[in-house]
């Protein structure tokens, strides 16, 4: 069985690395100067924070980890990673797709998107991108010619968050006005599938399970739901006793039977999937969790 463990970031510019059984603090890492507002975890001991305008690669196992690879070229707030073919993809607002050459931290691909970039998948085989934007659009994108394939208007608020399944033939956007659309895709061009009222409150984050059963969303109504990937419906209403908070992100464990939710309370929650029930709240942090990740060995 993988050992889990929690990476949380936060306003106090850190990440910190919390044990997801126990709940016990282990280590942080700083963040040069900004918040984070994505972090995934790659290779066992590896995660990558998006920040404003650079991206942070810190191997947690490493002497001397705390000063990170460093990848500079965004001109704003990085808003999304994806780690697929050992290449890094990010988006950001500044109205752009990067690929990034991790052993050099050079950006090798450039995509110009037509407004800021809040989400970002891509395909297994790295030829198509799929990125959600500030102006309620889905855009999808040939990565190899570096070129846009088409586009879809979706909502009149911004998209917030858009997540793949593992083979990303199936994507969800989740947009600020409390909308989650399934989308299926092929060649890199995309079709509704269906489309459910996720949330009443402001939306801020949707995620699929990496068994790609489940789909997560949160809000800023104290809640986070879990739905059935396939049809739509309400699996999990997840809430706890605290006060009114924004739930900023979520994720699933890799086996997809645990979900960890954090935001403005300064705490992170883990549930369980199948039946609801909160697992462990672990200790809060001095400041708002603005970008929570499972990091598993």
């Amino acid at each position: 069985m993988n050992k889990k463990y929690i990476l949380a970031a936060s306003y106090d510019l850190k990440v910190h690395v919390s044990d997801a059984e126990s709940g016990n603090h282990i280590d942080e890492f700083e963040i040069p100067g900004s918040q984070v507002n994505r972090l995934i975890s790659i290779s066992g001991f590896r995660f990558i924070a998006g920040a404003y305008q650079s991206i942070y690669l810190y191997d947690t196992k490493i002497q001397g980890r705390k000063q990170p690879q460093t990848f500079v070229g965004h001109e704003s707030n990085v808003t999304d990673l994806c780690f697929q073919g050992g290449f890094l993809f990010s988006s950001s607002e500044d109205c752009s797709i990067k690929r990034w050459d991790i052993r050099t931290m050079k950006a090798e691909t450039n995509i110009s998107a037509n407004a800021p970039l809040n989400g970002l998948v891509v395909s297994p085989d790295c030829k198509y991108a799929y990125a959600c934007s500030e102006n309620g659009c889905i855009y999808s994108y040939d990565l190899i010619n570096q070129s846009k394939i088409s586009s879809f208007d979706m909502s009149s608020s911004p998209i917030r968050s858009i997540s793949a399944t593992s083979d990303a033939s199936f994507f969800i956007a989740s947009s600020q006005d409390g909308k989650s659309s399934m989308f299926k895709t092929e060649n890199g061009k995309f079709s509704q599938v269906y489309t459910i009222k996720s949330h009443n409150d402001t939306q801020l984050r949707c995620i699929i399970s990496p068994n790609n059963r489940y789909f997560a969303t949160s809000a800023s109504e104290n809640s986070a739901r879990i739905w059935k990937l396939d049809n739509g419906e309400l699996k999990q209403n997840l809430i706890s006793n605290a006060a009114r908070e924004w739930i900023w992100d979520i994720s699933f464990s890799s086996d997809s039977t645990q979900v960890c939710s954090a935001g403005s309370d300064c705490s992170c929650r883990i549930w369980d999937v199948e039946c609801g029930r909160m697992i462990k709240n672990l200790p809060p942090l001095s400041k708002c969790v603005t970008a929570v990740a499972f990091m598993e060995s």
